[in-house]
């Protein structure tokens, strides 16, 4: 794909767009507070945001938390996920919000206080559908096995060709087209256009959501200087069922599309 900037757009002035942030959560009580941490602390106007924590009904002190934070800050609100799906957490989330902006997070991650902001200016100045960051891994228990994980999924030969993974800002620091991004900023109307998330889809729904978006001719911009926190599993045995499952899903889109939505790094853990 052609990565060179297009000519700047209008620039935001004065009023932000209204941002939705939709978080799937269930059982997260050990992260899910450092996440609201970082929106709280996000530099963009909390007039212009709304964050729809949607939860499947957590048995943990998720709900109690994010309860605590809504009362706290008006723009945090918690809804019930009673299906407990992720994909479904999601489109609840979506039919919720009412921004022209969504973003779709993850209760066990952290953003940077510039992520929104970023991600919203992208979206303006490349005319693009869809705008992502890099994922940093960090480890969720300080433990040499745990920062271990961190590592192996940071580095190029734990996870091969995804660029978005990687500890260190590529050599080419530019933003570039790309075919998927993490914890995407979508324009609204993307949704309006090819549907919501697959809710048959248990895992990788993001991978056959962004499928659809490229048969419909749109655009996903990769920023490396966007950066977000994902807490990776900390102990091997969970860390082996999860990208068990993960490489098991990447499977099942297949029935859904008709093609792979997924590359051969995807397959390896299964």
């Amino acid at each position: 794909m052609d990565n060179s900037k297009p000519a700047k757009i209008e620039e935001l002035q004065g009023n932000k767009r209204l941002v939705s942030i939709v978080i799937p959560c269930l059982n997260e009580e050990k992260l899910v507070a450092k996440c609201l941490d970082s929106l709280v602390e996000s530099d963009y106007p909390k007039n212009s945001l709304e964050v729809w924590v949607v939860d499947g009904l957590s048995e943990d002190r998720s709900r109690e938390i994010v309860a605590e934070y809504g009362r706290r800050f008006p723009f945090i609100h918690l809804i019930d996920n009673p299906r407990r799906s992720q994909q479904t957490a999601l489109n609840l989330g979506i039919r919720q919000a009412r921004g022209e902006v969504i973003i779709r997070m993850d209760a066990h991650c952290a953003f940077s206080q510039d992520y929104i902001g970023e991600c919203v200016r992208h979206l303006e100045e490349w005319g693009a559908d869809n705008v992502g960051g890099r994922l940093i891994t960090m480890s969720r228990e300080d433990t040499t096995i745990g920062h271990a994980i961190a590592i192996a999924m940071s580095e190029p030969f734990g996870i091969g060709n995804s660029v978005f993974r990687l500890r260190r800002k590529p050599r080419d620091i530019e933003p570039r087209w790309v075919e998927s991004v993490p914890y995407a900023c979508y324009r609204r109307d993307v949704f309006g256009r090819i549907g919501l998330f697959n809710d048959q889809l248990d895992r990788s729904e993001d991978a056959e959501l962004h499928l659809r978006m490229r048969r419909a001719g749109c655009k996903t911009l990769f920023v490396p200087s966007i950066v977000s926190y994902y807490y990776s599993r900390s102990t091997l045995k969970s860390f082996c069922m999860h990208v068990y499952d993960n490489g098991r899903w990447a499977l099942l889109p297949t029935v859904h599309t008709g093609q792979l939505v997924v590359s051969l790094r995807h397959l390896i853990p299964l």
